[in-house]
């Protein structure tokens, strides 16, 4: 109710409990609570032709936000579901589902997908993003 007191405008749309254990039928221990960005990648499997996914940082850390909307930390439980728990699962819908495309660069593979020559990914420091290559100087 405080959220509708806050956001009076925006609309609140419930999840089938069929959808929900559709998205946490896995096996897995790790899918036992996932985030709202896997249900949100989840929901895009059913409605899209091409989905393209940024964000899911398994080592956001001193680099960026947890949530780009706020200032909050994550605890123990969900610093492991990020890095041990959807991440593989999420890897394994990319090998398997060809419309889905992890467009930001550095996570998955450390590989800079798309970068100019000027950028690389950086798998000493594991930043979640290109950094300036040799030669090169950030601005």
């Amino acid at each position: 109710f405080e959220y509708k007191r806050l956001h009076p405008n925006l609309h609140n749309y419930g999840v089938d409990m069929g959808f929900y254990k559709h998205v946490t039928s896995s096996k897995s221990k790790a899918n036992e609570r996932p985030t709202n960005g896997f249900f949100g990648i989840r929901l895009a499997m059913m409605l899209c032709d091409q989905i393209n996914i940024y964000g899911f940082l398994r080592n956001w850390k001193g680099w960026t936000k947890y949530h780009y909307f706020n200032g909050e930390e994550p605890n123990s439980a969900q610093l492991s579901r990020d890095t041990a728990g959807e991440m593989p699962i999420i890897e394994q819908l990319l090998k398997t589902n060809e419309k889905l495309r992890f467009v930001h660069p550095c996570v998955i593979d450390f590989k800079c997908t798309n970068c100019t020559e000027a950028a690389v990914c950086d798998s000493k420091s594991k930043a979640p993003y290109p950094v300036p290559a040799k030669g090169y100087c950030r601005m």
